[in-house]
């Protein structure tokens, strides 16, 4: 399983893939955008899946998922 997911999936998270048809350059490309059901967006790394970045899917997965919970903790700290 994707790293991603499986952390999103431990942290209480459920998930639904969406694939963005938009087609990037080699230089940019493999980002990874997280929304809420509202379609409210969470976080967003540009470079998630770039072939550069592979090696680091690890510990860019964990950035992704403290990212979500920081955004959900300001939205919950704001209402």
């Amino acid at each position: 399983m994707e790293p991603l997911i499986a952390k999103l999936h431990a942290a209480g998270y459920d998930v639904q893939l969406e694939h963005d048809e938009k087609e990037t350059s080699w230089e940019s490309h493999g980002y990874v955008v997280l929304r809420d059901a509202a379609g409210n967006e969470l976080a967003k790394l540009d470079d998630y899946q770039h072939n550069m970045k592979f090696r680091d899917r690890e510990s860019r997965a964990d950035e992704l998922v403290a990212l979500v919970e920081k955004s959900i903790s300001t939205v919950t700290a704001a209402a």
